[in-house]
């Protein structure tokens, strides 16, 4: 891994051959190699990247992910007006955040069928109920259901370990350490001082089948972090909340 990342400093973008790269190493070291067969580049339009958890999959439309790298890039370039030298490595550290968010699926079923964690597995279950029963509502809601909230922030993080062992700069850095602040808190909602709606809760308001009681009943019990029931998008106080948001500001307020 680490001579990609050196090739990283010389413009170097993600090729295909990189992609079963990073997923062989990433499998072999987590011990999750029955959970993924093979990689499968599509060139159907309705596919960004997804995993097939039925045939154990990753299946990737490299054109489309190209082109919502490049879409990214042209975000954080306007908004922090990032030196155009330095776009490469953020095509990278994009295409690396949706790798590792499928990669992170791929853990996510290999930890359902092996661990016995009753809180992961009624949010493993009921995402999975829930996409089945209705796909529309998982597709509009998707950035609210618990696995893809673990997968994004995993994914953030992972990318921005991974480019810190890079060349760049400490601005462009930070900008990438921001994206993953702004996964963990982007999907809740702080509506007062001492409030603070969680993910889950917002998709109890649309599917009453989420028991929130019973998340909150086993996060407890499990004396779960702050990050980890953010990881999830489990309920928060308003001082965790605030923790985060201050954190995100401080490294905004030295980025800009």
């Amino acid at each position: 891994m680490i001579t990609l990342l050196n090739k990283f400093d010389d413009n170097y973008v993600l090729e295909k051959k990189d992609i079963y790269d990073i997923a062989d190493k990433y499998i072999r070291e987590n011990n999750v190699e029955k959970y993924l067969k093979d990689i499968i580049f599509t060139t159907d339009e309705n596919v960004l990247a997804h995993y097939n958890i039925s045939k154990n999959e990753i299946v990737i439309n490299n054109e489309i992910v190209v082109k919502k790298c490049h879409k990214l890039c042209d975000e954080v370039e306007r908004i922090y007006e990032l030196n155009k030298d330095y776009l490469t490595y953020f095509l990278n550290f994009f295409y690396l955040y949706i790798i590792y968010h499928e990669l992170m699926h791929v853990s996510q079923k290999a930890k359902f069928e092996n661990e016995d964690n009753e809180l992961f597995n009624y949010l493993y279950v009921l995402s999975e109920i829930l996409h089945r029963n209705n796909n529309n509502f998982y597709c509009d809601n998707h950035d609210i259901f618990p696995l893809e909230i673990e997968a994004n922030n995993i994914g953030f993080l992972t990318a921005y370990n991974l480019m810190s062992y890079t060349k760049l700069p400490t601005k462009e850095t930070k900008v990438m350490y921001l994206q993953y602040l702004f996964s963990l808190i982007s999907n809740y909602k702080k509506i007062s001082n001492d409030k603070v709606i969680s993910p889950i809760e917002l998709l109890k308001n649309e599917k009453a089948i989420v028991d929130v009681n019973l998340i909150n009943e086993l996060s407890n019990k499990l004396k779960l972090s702050k990050i980890s029931k953010m990881n999830f998008g489990l309920p928060i106080t308003s001082r965790e909340f605030n923790s985060v948001d201050n954190e995100k500001y401080k490294v905004l307020y030295k980025t800009i």
